[in-house]
């Protein structure tokens, strides 16, 4: 009997990325805002977080610091801004729950 080794292969998801039952879209917040991508793009994101070509879709333009739609960053007293500028950017994980049949997606905030 021969060990099963395919499952070695597969990258571990991001912290950041909350993925859709089906595995088609990957819900995430950034700038304190709520975004989504699709499986493409988050395949790029596994081999390049930075890569220029993911396109990411933002679905909220509401999100504030400590009123955000996802685990946003917050400030310190003394950080500078360009600091919470580069970390405000970064993408950040989202605490919400898909369908079962990955049509919605909902949250609490």
């Amino acid at each position: 009997m021969s060990e099963n080794t395919a499952w070695f292969e597969e990258k571990e998801p991001y912290r950041w990325a909350n993925v859709s039952p089906d595995s088609t879209y990957i819900a995430f917040a950034r700038n304190y805002n709520l975004y989504y991508m699709d499986l493409e793009n988050y395949r790029k994101a596994q081999k390049d977080e930075n890569d220029s070509t993911i396109v990411e879709y933002q679905l909220t333009t509401a999100g504030v610091p400590y009123y955000s739609f996802g685990g946003g960053y917050t400030p310190e007293p003394n950080d500078s801004k360009k600091k919470i500028a580069e970390e405000s950017k970064k993408r950040r994980s989202v605490w919400g729950a898909w369908s079962p049949d990955a049509k919605k997606f909902a949250l609490e905030r």
